[in-house]
């Protein structure tokens, strides 16, 4: 009785390592804020612009802001301008842009620290080939960053990455702004940041 009392209580602890285990390398589900509670007068975000070459055709220039909030690098994704990429899906510009972006560290972000990656889920195609954000809650990415030896370059140790699957809508016409162009429909788009990393 006592030994299979033992490998009950076993069993019971391998099945609680393993749903632990599974929380930690597989995203998780749940609705995070695009950006963290952060005083905007005290923490302000400052905008930076990316160029880089999707594909041999694709050249975009990507959005972001940035900014220190609670110990943490914050890079919110705005909005892709591109050129020559109408024959790639948008959420594979998207992906490609945010994840050459940050595994490059294009943004030139300092380190060692935590990066906080947070890209909107659904995006549209523009009449002039732009990319941008409908109205969506965002997936956030939280990457923790390391100095390597040689301190002169830097590695990616691991990833959190928290993911949506809202229904993507077409946002309303607005005279004179971005949504006056009004797209054909809004595509969903949400990956860990660094996709190597899942």
């Amino acid at each position: 009785m006592k030994f299979s009392h033992n490998v009950d209580w076993l069993a019971k602890q391998l099945t609680l390592c393993a749903i632990i285990l599974c929380c930690l390398i597989m995203p998780i589900h749940a609705q995070q804020q695009c950006e963290e509670d952060c005083n905007p007068l005290t923490n302000p975000y400052t905008e930076r612009t990316v160029t880089t070459t999707v594909s041999a055709s694709c050249n975009v220039k990507l959005f972001v802001s940035v900014r220190a909030c609670k110990g943490v690098w914050e890079v919110k994704v705005l909005r892709i301008e591109a050129l020559g990429c109408n024959d790639i899906e948008i959420n594979e510009v998207v992906r490609r842009t945010v994840s050459m972006t940050i595994v490059e560290n294009l943004l030139l972000l300092p380190y060692p620290a935590i990066w906080r990656v947070a890209t909107p889920s659904c995006w549209h195609r523009s009449h002039k080939g732009d990319i941008l954000p409908c109205d969506s809650p965002c997936c956030v990415s939280y990457l923790s960053v390391s100095r390597r030896e040689d301190c002169s370059s830097f590695g990616i140790d691991g990833q959190r990455s928290y993911s949506v699957k809202p229904n993507c809508k077409v946002p309303p016409e607005s005279p004179g702004g971005v949504g006056s162009e009004m797209p054909h429909s809004c595509w969903f788009s949400c990956f860990p940041a660094v996709p190597s990393l899942r």
